[in-house]
């Protein structure tokens, strides 16, 4: 029971940092190339942040691929914000026309390990202050395109293993997609006859963002309402 009062007055002492809206963003209009970003602290303590913006290449194995780029612009990209206080950070496109094929950044709003207060608190000394103090860094995407872009999302091989179905999933498009059961119809064909996966089935499939151009590799773990073994084939519509 003592570790658990321990831990609970630990945990009752964490000061949760900045946070980051909108968490995404998108521009498709040449007259409209700038978004402000808000950060805010919501602490009673000042905190010093960072702002970047990273091209997002890639995202299989659940791992981005990142890049600095010098197609958008930021400002500030280091400020402090005391205690409450939000600031608007404006980000810019610099390119002269849209892309026709979109490209995806990362927004990051990262508070950085450094103590910008004025000055230290008095602690009585028969009392000892315990304290946790978590950085914390928000992260949200910004979409930029030129209107006319629409993802096209495709199974285009799959394999049976004793751990369930592997698939893996290709856009063909020209617009990134979240592949989601909430969007998506997975469909299975055994013995000819089409059966509908159901959402309990694709649970934990860790379904990400997949960019035009590029693949996902998922695994189908809990594939119970059709015998898995006998699939012979898999496909994805959407449900628009």
């Amino acid at each position: 029971m003592k570790k658990i009062y321990v831990l609970l007055f630990l945990l009752s002492s964490i000061m949760y940092g900045v946070t980051l809206f909108p968490m995404s963003a998108e521009i498709t209009s040449k007259r409209e190339r700038n978004i402000l970003f808000t950060v805010s602290n919501p602490t009673k303590e000042p905190v010093a942040v960072e702002f970047s913006v990273l091209r997002l290449l890639d995202t299989n194995n659940n791992k981005e691929k990142r890049v600095k780029t010098t197609d958008v612009a930021y400002y500030p990209s280091q400020f402090v914000l005391a205690a409450g206080k939000s600031r608007n950070v404006r980000v810019r496109y610099l390119k002269s026309s849209l892309p026709k094929i979109e490209e995806v950044y990362r927004v990051i709003a990262k508070e950085l390990d450094i103590d910008v207060t004025d000055k230290k608190p008095s602690v009585p000394k028969n009392r000892i202050k315990a304290s946790v103090k978590f950085r914390f860094t928000y992260e949200g995407l910004l979409f930029v395109n030129n209107g006319k872009v629409y993802p096209k999302l495709e199974i285009v091989s799959f394999k049976k293993s004793a751990n369930g179905i592997e698939i893996v999933v290709e856009n063909k498009g020209t617009k990134s997609e979240v592949l989601s059961p909430e969007d998506y119809n997975f469909i299975v064909t055994i013995n000819s006859k089409d059966y509908l996966l159901t959402k309990k089935d694709l649970k934990k499939a860790e379904f990400r963002r997949t960019l035009p151009g590029k693949s996902n590799r998922y695994i189908l773990r809990y594939i119970r309402s059709v015998p898995y073994k006998k699939i012979s084939s898999i496909r994805i519509e959407p449900k628009w």
